[in-house]
């Protein structure tokens, strides 16, 4: 499936979504093009990449904050959520959300537990 739609939504909405953990890669971006919402996982800020184990994880596991801006702004979606991210402070967060937006432009919502989006 690549998307989703709603009784009046015509047919040029669409609301796509990703499940688990996912990387940067050329069908992600595929699938998600054009996408009214794209849900993304963004496991880590990019400044909390500090150990090899965490590089590891961002390249080859789950995506971090500067990975999530990208496939956003490539796939040209109109609006970002952001799931699945680690614990961290409030600052970190901060830094999340300005790694995203250096290259997306639109609106950015942090995903919490019950999120209701109104498309």
């Amino acid at each position: 499936m690549s998307g989703l739609s709603a009784p009046g939504w015509g047919e040029n909405r669409r609301c796509q979504w990703r499940y688990g953990d996912t990387i940067p890669c050329d069908n992600l971006i595929a699938l998600a093009r054009g996408a009214d919402v794209l849900v993304q996982c963004c496991f880590l800020a990019d400044a909390d990449v500090t150990t090899a184990a965490r590089h590891q994880v961002a390249q080859h596991v789950i995506t971090t904050s500067g990975q999530a801006g990208k496939i956003a702004a490539q796939a040209g979606v109109t609006h970002l959520v952001l799931t699945h991210f680690a614990p961290m402070s409030t600052t970190m967060l901060a830094a999340l959300e300005a790694d995203v937006q250096r290259d997306f432009a639109g609106p950015v919502t942090m995903g919490t537990d019950l999120l209701t989006l109104v498309v």
